[in-house]
């Protein structure tokens, strides 16, 4: 029988703040040298994008809508009752980080919708380029008028896939590039990812993290974070090269299932 971790690899990382002695808030309130706009790492968000939140892993898990609403009335109620955490955004114009292993989402509170590229180029004029220019970030993905977008230091990427064009090896070499793009299109376009979502670089191997703490990242756009590995306690005799979705990997634990069990779970 086999034990398998998860569907998707782990590579080490190294976490932002220990690279290069200052975390991801003080780089950001250094370059906007600017003390009425408040940066605050791993901040409250809305209250009602907290219980979107809750809302969408549960959605997710049971894939029942029905259940998910009922989930997301009786959340709502539970912790207007019992929660004192006061889930509105400072009234102050802030910019508030959520750290997520090798990704962070950056979001701003000066409008109810997301930000898009154009309006964020106005308002925060030097920003971007700021965050392109710290050797800890890889690129950046948000939203603009023409959908959802990359950035890295020298390009842009559409990332809808009629307008998508770029050279081979953008942004790195993968197993699959359209893959990649897609899920990053697809993180983007969630109603709760953050106006700019930043993605960490890979420095001397390490791939560096905006979490304060940990040693490992996994599920990331490295490509040792994406394949699947397997542990078992014999050797495995079917290759697990090319496979990418869960019932592939199904088929593969499948064939160690004795024909009557086999039998039993197709029924």
């Amino acid at each position: 029988r086999f034990i398998y971790t998860s569907d998707h690899g782990q590579t080490e990382s190294i976490p932002f703040k220990d690279y290069f002695r200052e975390t991801l808030t003080d780089f950001i309130k250094k370059s906007l040298n600017d003390p009425g706009i408040e940066i605050i790492e791993g901040g409250e968000l809305k209250y009602k994008e907290v219980v979107n939140q809750i809302e969408y892993v549960i959605r997710a898990a049971i894939g029942d809508v029905l259940w998910s609403r009922i989930f997301h009335g009786f959340y709502k109620m539970i912790v207007r009752k019992y929660c004192k955490t006061d889930y509105s955004m400072p009234p102050k114009e802030s910019i508030i980080i959520m750290p997520q292993g090798d990704i962070a989402h950056i979001y701003f509170n000066i409008k109810k919708k997301k930000m898009l590229y154009e309006e964020i180029k106005k308002f925060y004029p030097k920003l971007l380029n700021t965050f392109l220019s710290h050797k800890g970030v890889r690129f950046l993905a948000l939203s603009s008028k023409n959908g959802p977008i990359m950035l890295t230091k020298d390009e842009m990427v559409l990332l809808n896939e009629k307008d998508r064009a770029y050279r081979e090896g953008f942004p790195f070499p993968v197993f699959n590039q359209d893959f990649l793009l897609d899920s990053i299109k697809e993180i983007v376009e969630m109603k709760n990812s953050g106006d700019i979502i930043l993605f960490g670089s890979k420095i001397k191997g390490k791939v560096i993290s905006f979490l304060p703490d940990g040693r490992g990242i996994h599920g990331g756009i490295e490509k040792d974070e994406q394949e699947i590995f397997i542990i078992s306690p014999v050797s495995c005799s079917s290759s697990i090269e090319g496979v990418r979705t869960p019932k592939e990997l199904y088929s593969i634990f499948i064939k160690y299932v004795k024909p009557k069990q086999r039998l039993e779970k197709s029924l």
